[in-house]
């Protein structure tokens, strides 16, 4: 077999060409297989080249955001390359039209520096930020490429395709440093089509430019990953954020950006297909973590009204009080923290940062100046915890001047604990198994430090990102003894879920101590059968379907909600519809959802009217067009 290399240049015939009117080059490649030629030619490999003739294939594509050219951006130009929705020439001083402060107190102006730019990168010019810092902690300013007065303009880029931010930075000679001897962070990232910041590489990525590196170019690279971090899937606005946490930054700074552009290979990143997996239903309080903070909470609290006399002090308080909660399921890592917590409303701090109100407010432990709690951590690794018992007396802050009261490690977090209080003062905490301490609170105000109204709350707390997407299933949970009366809710005999309401069916919690509330899912016994996950679904493009048999077309595979009819009786998503709760997306199958023997639907769902399919198989599909068929 004899292999070559063919290249044409057609550049001698393109004025022609277009000179002629045509609207396109045809290339023919014709081959002779007689009198003993080859019988099988094999074409590998076409590229039609952007590089000069004779320099080989490019590989990469670039989207030059802006080289600070003199005539600056506009209409005129490619999409690709100092493209604008409007005319703005830099050298006439209308920079500003294109990059300005977002918002920021140490910010000062933008200009456009001419001549100003990297010997190994030339250009005409580069953006010139300046700032002026006064010594504060946490100040900082964010530039964006949105003007003075928001244009809207938008990229309109997918980190599919362009999977590497670049640009060059320098600051200026005599720019203020900080204690630690840099110029402060400097970030680059996203305006999200929500108008938030997603900072290239993660909320704390960004690069520092040492004092002893000022007038001296930097290039900066980073790499973007539209699997992790899924705002890149649509880059809308270019952002340029400088933050001084430490207060120690203090008079002007100048900062030189250039050659501000996204690289990406000619072949568009490919998404791996999701990976399912299938569970049976653990009927209970399913709480998932969410991925909105790295401090959320998910969890229930006591009833507004009839839940708020919960404290283990005061009229009404019989002894011995408790207070109980049944772990039916619980990660071996990355949970964070998992929370039993009795606050009084007298000691709530409301504060600008935080939220002004007792209820509908997820961060109530943290701003309480009082609190008793019981707290479950992950051990070893391998399914073990440590559990403490905890209280405080005016800080408003659980994280800091804790009295630990006593601690326990026990072998599991499955099964019930317990909190016993046997007088205003002297308690005991009981593990799964029966593993029990006693312990002493030792506050000789205790009665008014703790008096009623307080709440009691029971969540979970992530505390990393290696928390967001876990969950655990819950039972019961009880409290006893109290003025508001026995509160005993087992969750795992409930057929009935929150239904997009507050309150738990059996009238005792809430679910809004949640930062959201969807991530809490009752799984209803004898209702609900399975719960599927898959994989990150990046684009939203795939849709469960099920089948009895694996031979089925899969051009008939179809969703599971068409066996309940689309008549899904007292069930509110994620029962019929994928819910991301990252990393992956979950939904809860009924039973009325699974198919049957003949095909046919459940006419008066949840009950089961038809016989259910001893065998059911379930792939997930981007083609949804047909999967939804008309009920007979």
């Amino acid at each position: 077999m004899q292999t070559m290399v063919v290249s044409l240049n057609y550049s001698s015939v393109t004025n022609a060409i277009i000179a002629g009117g045509e609207g396109y080059l045809q290339v023919t490649f014709q081959f002779n297989n007689g009198s003993g030629a080859p019988t099988n030619i094999i074409l590998n490999n076409v590229f039609l080249s952007q590089s000069a003739f004779g320099a080989g294939i490019a590989t990469t594509t670039t989207f030059i955001v802006d080289d600070f050219s003199t005539n600056g951006v506009g209409p005129q130009n490619p999409t690709n390359h100092d493209y604008y929705t409007s005319s703005n020439n830099y050298s006439g001083g209308q920079i500003t039209n294109v990059w300005w402060n977002w918002f920021g107190s140490a910010f000062s102006n933008t200009t456009y520096a001419a001549g100003i730019s990297p010997s190994y990168a030339p250009s005409q010019g580069s953006l010139a930020l300046q700032a002026n810092w006064t010594g504060t902690a946490n100040q900082q300013f964010q530039v964006w490429n949105q003007g003075v007065t928001n244009n809207f303009y938008a990229l309109n880029i997918s980190g599919l395709t362009y999977t590497n931010f670049q640009c060059d930075v320098m600051y200026a000679p005599g720019s203020v440093t900080n204690a630690a001897g840099n110029f402060g962070l400097l970030q680059f990232g996203n305006r999200t089509p929500g108008y938030t910041s997603d900072y290239f590489g993660g909320g704390n990525n960004g690069i520092t430019v040492a004092a002893t590196n000022a007038g001296v170019w930097q290039h900066v690279s980073i790499a973007l990953n539209p699997v992790t971090d899924t705002n890149l899937l649509n880059i809308q606005g270019l952002l340029i954020h400088t933050f001084d946490g430490s207060g120690t930054l203090n008079g002007p700074t100048t900062i030189y950006i250039d050659n501000i552009q996204f690289v990406g290979p000619l072949v568009t990143v490919q998404i791996p297909p999701p990976v399912v997996s299938i569970q049976p239903v653990t009927p209970g309080l399913r709480m998932f973590v969410g991925s909105s903070a790295t401090y959320i909470r998910e969890g229930v609290i006591t009833t507004q009204g009839s839940g708020e006399s919960e404290s283990w002090v005061g009229a009404g308080t019989h002894y011995p009080v408790t207070y109980s909660f049944q772990l039916l399921s619980y990660p071996p890592t990355g949970i964070g923290v998992t929370e039993l917590a009795i606050l009084p409303e007298a000691s709530f701090n409301p504060t600008a940062n935080f939220q002004t109100t007792i209820y509908n407010n997820s961060f109530l432990d943290f701003q309480d100046s009082n609190g008793l709690y019981v707290v479950i951590a992950p051990f070893s690794g391998n399914g073990s915890v440590t559990a403490a018992v905890q209280w405080k007396v005016g800080l408003p802050s659980p994280g800091t001047g804790l009295t630990n009261l006593i601690s326990i490690t026990n072998s599991t977090a499955i099964g019930t604990w317990t909190l016993t209080m046997n007088n205003a003062t002297q308690g005991t905490l009981t593990a799964p198994g029966g593993a029990s301490k006693s312990f002493t609170i030792a506050d000789p105000n205790v009665a008014s430090d703790f008096a009623n109204p307080a709440v009691a709350a029971f969540f979970e707390d992530p505390n990393s990102t290696a928390g967001y997407g876990l969950y655990e299933d819950v039972g019961t949970i009880s409290i006893t003894g109290v003025a508001s009366g026995t509160q005993t809710e087992n969750f795992s005999q409930e057929i009935h879920d929150f239904d997009g309401g507050t309150t738990s069916p059996g009238g005792y919690f809430q679910n809004n101590y949640s930062v959201d509330p969807a991530n809490l899912v009752i799984s209803r016994k004898g209702l609900d059968s399975y719960w599927v996950s898959w994989t990150q679904d990046l684009q939203n493009n795939y849709a469960l379907t099920t089948a009895t048999n694996l031979q089925v077309p899969l051009s008939q595979w179809i969703s599971p909600i068409y066996y309940s009819g689309y008549n899904e009786y007292d069930e509110t998503a994620p029962r019929g519809v994928g819910v991301n709760h990252a990393p992956n997306y979950w939904e809860l199958l009924p039973e009325d959802c699974l198919p049957t023997v003949n095909g046919g639907f459940q006419s008066s769902p949840p009950a089961i009217d038809v016989p259910l399919a001893p065998n059911a198989f379930f792939i997930m599909t981007t083609n949804q067009a047909n999967i939804f068929p008309i009920i007979p």
